[in-house]
């Protein structure tokens, strides 16, 4: 048997494993759309153009991040008996999906209570970083903001989902629970760290992009990227679904070409910005 679960289980249809490869294969699809010049509109790419509504940096990114979030601790409250998240749904008119998603459906186990947890600590963390640590310069593109932040929530709310699933199928042949939890970690300090040594290079007031300096970024250009690749696939070990590892790979796609455009944007707008720097993996790429 693969170490990730497959969905043997008839009962549960086609539509996960159809969802993942269908997320797997979108990676691919903005790897090139990003790679043509053509990428999400948000940080250091955004378009001057005036035609298009733009939102403040520090709103916009909460946006970006604060729905996953949400959805993970309700997801986590509903599952510890604090919420009856069923009754929510009944209650705005998503009563079939509440009963045949949730209703059926009981108790927590190692497993989803980790994959749980981590996302909202993922979503949780980059929502206090963009409150509290982060200094923005620019705007986000409004269309872009949305399209992100319900890609985050959908996203969020299918790895449960694939969680929830597996919990009455067998466990895989090989775990790699553990290996997936000290991968989250080290993502998540790694990307924490770099992101505080973003927030450190400008002074108060200041609002031009400087070169990045300290840690990984003597080696790369954006090791903050590098690091949430690793989170990402800490995610993907500790639930073990063929969602989360779509979802890692969907992420490990978008943000190695995010961090060539990166690369190349400071080798055209940065005066100085060393040429033999990687763009996301020391020695490597």
């Amino acid at each position: 048997m693969s170490p990730f679960i497959l969905y043997a289980d008839s009962d549960n249809g086609p539509y996960p494993r159809v969802f993942a490869l269908a997320l797997a294969f979108s990676g691919f699809m903005f790897f090139v759309v990003e790679r043509s010049g053509n990428g999400l509109q948000y940080s250091k790419f955004v378009s001057p153009s005036n035609r298009v509504l733009k939102l403040g940096g520090r709103i916009g990114f909460v946006i970006l991040y604060l729905p996953s979030c949400i959805a993970a601790l309700l997801f986590l409250a509903q599952k510890l008996g604090y919420l009856d998240l069923v009754l929510v749904l009944n209650r705005i008119g998503l009563q079939g999906w509440a009963h045949h998603e949730l209703g059926e459906h009981t108790g927590l186990n190692l497993r989803l209570l980790a994959v749980t947890l981590a996302l909202a600590i993922h979503f949780g963390k980059r929502v206090l970083e963009v409150i509290f640590l982060h200094r923005f310069s620019g705007k986000i593109d409004a269309g872009t903001c949305i399209f992100i932040s319900l890609s985050y929530l959908v996203v969020t709310v299918h790895i449960l989902y694939a969680q929830e699933l597996c919990q009455s199928l067998d466990d895989p042949s090989t775990s790699l629970f553990w290996l997936g939890l000290a991968l989250f970690l080290l993502g998540i300090c790694g990307n924490f760290y770099h992101h505080y040594l973003l927030a450190n290079l400008r002074k108060d007031g200041q609002n031009a992009y400087m070169i990045p300096h300290g840690g990984l970024f003597e080696q790369v250009a954006c090791p903050h990227y590098l690091f949430e690749i690793i989170d990402f696939w800490g995610i993907a070990l500790l639930g073990q679904t063929m969602i989360a590892l779509s979802v890692a790979v969907f992420v490990s796609l978008y943000l190695t070409s995010r961090s060539l455009s990166t690369k190349e944007w400071y080798l055209k707008k940065m005066d100085g910005f060393p040429s033999e720097r990687k763009a996301l993996i020391p020695f490597l790429l």
